[in-house]
């Protein structure tokens, strides 16, 4: 598997086994991007729908602890804002591993997907955050 993507389940023109690729790919987020086993395995579904659907997805952040969060705050606060695309909350699931921001095409529409599977997504929010999915309660 890549370092930036769980791998593509369309492979030489033939599809691999989707279960087989949901376990890996769940495997993947759980371990590159420290997300909590459960949380990895809708992660995993939720990627799927995103490539199915052509949008792109490209993950660029996963857990992170208090510090990392902190530090994301006070560089957006100073106006380093590289890579942000709202500032980041005081209180995250990043830290408990509950979140994932993924980059897509299109965040409507990965916003749609998100809530058919279940996923809390940051495009609702009063200030949108189009990147940022997480576990729901």
């Amino acid at each position: 598997m890549l370092s930036s993507s769980p791998g593509d389940f369309f492979q030489c023109g033939v599809f691999v086994d989707f279960q087989q690729w949901l376990a890996n790919a769940a495997n993947y987020f759980h371990t590159n991007w420290q997300l909590d086993k459960n949380f990895s395995a809708k992660v995993a579904l939720f990627y799927a729908y995103l490539s199915v659907y052509g949008l792109n997805p490209r993950v660029n952040s996963g857990r992170r602890d208090a510090a990392k969060q902190k530090a994301m705050q006070e560089a957006w606060d100073r106006g380093d804002r590289a890579g942000l695309k709202v500032r980041p909350a005081t209180i995250s699931q990043h830290t408990e591993g509950l979140a994932i921001d993924i980059e897509t095409n299109n965040p409507a529409m990965a916003a749609q997907i998100a809530k058919a599977i279940g996923l809390g997504d940051g495009y609702s929010f009063a200030k949108a955050d189009p990147v940022h999915f997480y576990q729901k309660a």
